[in-house]
């Protein structure tokens, strides 16, 4: 199985009304690709971009957030994707502390988005435990980057046993455990270095356990990497025979 990223600017302006015409008029090919995907089990997955914050102070910005992951979840929907955190639209939770907010909105969004959003743990504005709150209040899923979490707690190691605890608590959250997409970077100049290396060499144990990784880098280095993908590889396929 294979998961596909893409990018909020895959269809420019969609969210306009000249642009949105342009999308439907590519109704039947998306929907081929979409059932191409469906039949190759390719799992299509969104990222919008940083102006979507359901969190802000301002009515305008939660406005407009809506209005794009609208226009997102219309595209989910030709691309025949079901409305579920299977075929998800991944967000930070934006403006700290309204935790309030943020639910309150989550709420009232339409099914075709609070279906599919899921919420992805930060370095600085939401805790993994504070985040993790959010989404089972609301029922939406988390997706738990052991990266951001070992910078907001101070922690040493992809390996402090609380790194572990979180992924298992993060699970909860998915309605379907097997669905659970977790993320991996590692830090540009030293371990918490908030900025994404282009390479993975190092990865949380319990990773092992995560049914979806989906890595945040451009490479992999030779070694390491390949080791760590060809462990979870022999890994998953043991805990499949058993």
């Amino acid at each position: 199985m294979q998961i596909t990223y893409m990018t909020s600017a895959l269809f420019p302006f969609a969210d306009i009304d000249l642009g949105e015409t342009v999308l439907d008029s590519m109704n039947e090919e998306l929907r081929r690709v979409g059932d191409r995907a469906i039949d190759l089990n390719i799992r299509l997955v969104f990222h919008p971009d940083q102006f979507v914050v359901l969190s802000s102070d301002k009515p305008d910005v939660v406005k407009n957030s809506i209005k794009i992951l609208a226009t997102h979840a219309l595209i989910m929907d030709m691309l025949q994707q079901p409305r579920s955190p299977w075929a998800l639209m991944n967000i930070h939770g934006g403006k700290g502390d309204r935790t309030l907010q943020l639910k309150s909105v989550i709420r009232d969004l339409p099914e075709s988005i609070r279906s599919r959003l899921t919420f992805e743990n930060d370095e600085y504005a939401y805790s993994s435990s504070e985040l993790l709150d959010v989404c089972l209040d609301t029922g939406v899923a988390m997706v738990f980057d052991a990266h951001h979490h070992v910078i907001h707690e101070h922690l040493e190691s992809y390996n402090d046993p609380n790194v572990a605890e979180m992924l298992a608590a993060a699970r909860t959250s998915w309605p379907v455990p097997e669905w659970q997409l977790v993320h991996i970077s590692n830090g540009k100049e030293f371990f918490a270095d908030p900025r994404h290396s282009d390479l993975i060499v190092d990865m949380p144990n319990c990773y092992y356990d995560a049914p979806w990784i989906e890595v945040e880098a451009k490479f992999c280095a030779p070694n390491g990497c390949l080791q760590m993908f060809h462990n979870l590889a022999v890994s998953r396929r043991y805990k499949k025979r058993v």
